[in-house]
């Protein structure tokens, strides 16, 4: 894949950028980012949400709300993200789910209009840095 993202330099440089800080590194345990991934890919063995503890359960729970159904992402889900996470934490870890969202998900046929919509009903975006580029 990197052989047809390296016909377009600047795509190669975000995808890489993307992975390397998002994917890979962040402010979220990569344990957590990865059964996310795992979760949001079928694997069955992430299914049972009775061994997880109540960070790993409310991350599931915001992968398959940004991933198949924003509607779930109600006001109980919404306080326990917060609970449980601090903004940069669901800033790394909403990224990284929406990246790596199965692609006939519905995350990738959204406009950043959309998506920014999802955000905005829940959660002030007036306190993340906005990049000046």
């Amino acid at each position: 894949a990197d052989e047809i993202r390296a016909r377009v330099p600047a795509v190669l440089e975000a995808y890489e950028f993307t992975r390397d800080n998002v994917l890979r590194r962040g402010v979220v345990d990569q344990d957590l980012k990865e059964l996310c991934f795992r979760f949001l890919a079928g694997d069955p063995a992430t299914r049972d949400v009775a061994v997880r503890t109540e960070r790993e359960r409310a991350a599931l729970e915001w992968a398959e709300a940004i991933a198949y159904d924003s509607d779930r992402a109600g006001d109980a889900l919404w306080s326990r993200l917060h609970l449980l996470f601090s903004e940069s934490e669901l800033v790394d870890l909403g990224c990284a789910i929406g990246r790596e969202a199965p692609v006939d998900s519905g995350v990738h046929r959204r406009t950043g209009g959309e998506i920014a919509a999802v955000f905005r009903r829940k959660w002030t975006l007036a306190n993340v840095p906005r990049h000046a580029g």
